[in-house]
């Protein structure tokens, strides 16, 4: 009793009960997970998208959308002031090259990549000009959705840069990991109550020494053993028929109930 109340003193509610924290410990910890889970894929967006502009290494999203729009209005500006008579006989080998030359003069300063153009087809420099706006919007929606979840998770991070995991593991995940400590920790006193109640702490039955170890995990995420001794551990009691005088209980191991086994420097042990 004097645990419990203590721990739900800590929780830092009043009238309430230890399933009702531990309840509202676990939809912390699932809006978390989804949060972390989102976080990762805006990220990846954002990278992704990124990648197709490198010139974001050296310029700004902001200059590279206002030097792409001026260059677009200047290129359609020459459209509207191109001779008639260039535009009629734009079929003839040397108008195509005077066009494509005047063309290529507009693009000399431009800090986009523009190697895929064929300057000898409006179509091509169009073309180009929605792609790379269109590509600038994408960029600049995912740093928004960047931005928001940044606020909601309480991490200020360049998408960017390569610090990402170990901020999460310094900060995000630290305290995920304690949640998840004190929803456990409220777990255990639940089922250890449960035990006494049924008088089973002292039973070791397969069943109730799996019970027991499960409430141990609840506590800690890790046992440590020798080889000699897991067996001794993780064994339960278990009545046989025998003669008398002899010992009417073996002890055999729990099988197939250990989840993950860690073998330190396994190479010194025969298989």
């Amino acid at each position: 009793n004097k645990a419990e109340a203590y721990f739900i003193a800590r929780s830092g509610q009043t009238g309430t009960t230890i399933a009702a924290v531990i309840n509202g410990l676990q939809r912390t910890l699932k809006a978390n997970q989804q949060l972390l889970v989102d976080g990762i894929a805006i990220r990846h967006n954002y990278q992704v998208l990124a990648a197709q502009m490198p010139e974001l290494n050296t310029h700004s999203l902001n200059n590279l959308e206002k030097a792409l729009k001026e260059l677009e209005i200047r290129f359609s500006n020459y459209l509207d002031a191109e001779s008639i008579w260039l535009k009629l006989f734009s079929f003839l080998n040397f108008v195509k090259e005077k066009r494509a030359a005047r063309a290529k003069q507009l693009f000399r300063d431009c800090v986009i990549d523009y190697g895929t153009i064929d300057f000898y087809q409006t179509m091509s420099i169009q073309q180009f000009f929605a792609q790379k706006i269109g590509l600038i919007e994408r960029i600049k929606k995912a740093e928004k959705n960047w931005q928001a979840w940044q606020v909601n998770a309480n991490i200020n991070h360049n998408p960017a840069e390569a610090t990402f995991y170990e901020q999460l593991e310094m900060g995000f995940k630290y305290d995920m990991f304690y949640t998840a400590v004190h929803y456990w920790e409220g777990r255990w006193l639940m089922a250890t109550r449960a035990a006494l109640q049924e008088d089973r702490l002292s039973r070791n039955g397969e069943g109730a020494a799996k019970e027991r170890w499960q409430r141990f995990a609840m506590l800690t995420p890790c046992f440590v053993s020798t080889f000699y001794m897991a067996p001794r551990f993780f064994s339960y009691s278990k009545f046989i028929q025998v003669g008398p005088g002899q010992n009417p209980w073996e002890t055999p191991p729990l099988l197939d109930f250990i989840d993950l086994l860690i073998v330190d420097e396994a190479g010194q042990v025969s298989p």
